[in-house]
């Protein structure tokens, strides 16, 4: 009789593999990658590596579920009163994500989500649904804000988050083609905006 595996080692085990295939797919692309190169990559023979997962289709539609660790992030935040301090908050932990060794690996892996969520359904489908739960605690604390006073209430909440979720693409984005943006300098900028300190004025209209 096998003796059971725990899942402890079940979660090490697939982020062992999700980890090289990661590697894998920022140097050479999802589909220039091989099951082949991802075993190697991951120090595991093939047989080890299908155990878990049954293709490498399946490894990249893993890989979607990774940004689910930023959810803690979002969830929660609906019912907080210090609008403004959260804000801030989520663009210091959020941004500064982006500044994290492991960015320069996980940055190309995102642009090629998004291209591959293009022309595989499924994979855009994954994608949608990740962010749900994110949009879904934001558009609670925009709607929150408004009902206190805080927001403007003539704004939709559903494209205030957009906008603020678009910000963040931008740096990915930014980043993908440059990795020396200065990740803390483009928080300051999203926070002045969000703040209000954006314009400088000596009394007058800007």
């Amino acid at each position: 009789m096998a003796p059971k595996v725990s899942q402890q080692h079940v979660e090490a085990r697939r982020k062992q593999i999700l980890d090289a295939a990661f590697a894998c797919f920022a140097r050479e692309g999802f589909h220039q990658t091989t099951m082949q190169e991802i075993c190697r990559e991951a120090g595991l023979s093939p047989g080890a590596v299908y155990s878990y997962f049954n293709s490498k289709e399946e490894i990249i539609e893993a890989s979607c579920q990774e940004s689910q660790r930023d959810l803690p992030l979002f969830e929660g935040t609906a019912d907080k009163l210090d609008t403004l301090g959260v804000f801030m908050g989520l663009a210091d932990l959020s941004f500064g994500r982006l500044a994290e060794a492991e960015a320069e690996i996980a940055i190309p892996v995102h642009v090629q989500l998004w291209s591959e969520a293009l022309r595989n359904p499924r994979i855009k489908e994954t994608l949608r649904l990740r962010g749900e739960n994110m949009r879904k605690a934001l558009e609670g604390l925009v709607v929150g804000a408004q009902q206190r006073g805080q927001i403007n209430p003539a704004l939709s909440a559903q494209a205030v988050v957009q906008v603020m979720i678009g910000m963040w693409h931008g740096l990915v984005l930014e980043k993908a083609l440059d990795q020396n943006v200065d990740v803390s300098s483009y928080t300051d900028v999203v926070k002045a905006l969000i703040g209000g300190a954006f314009w400088q004025t000596d009394g007058g209209e800007v």
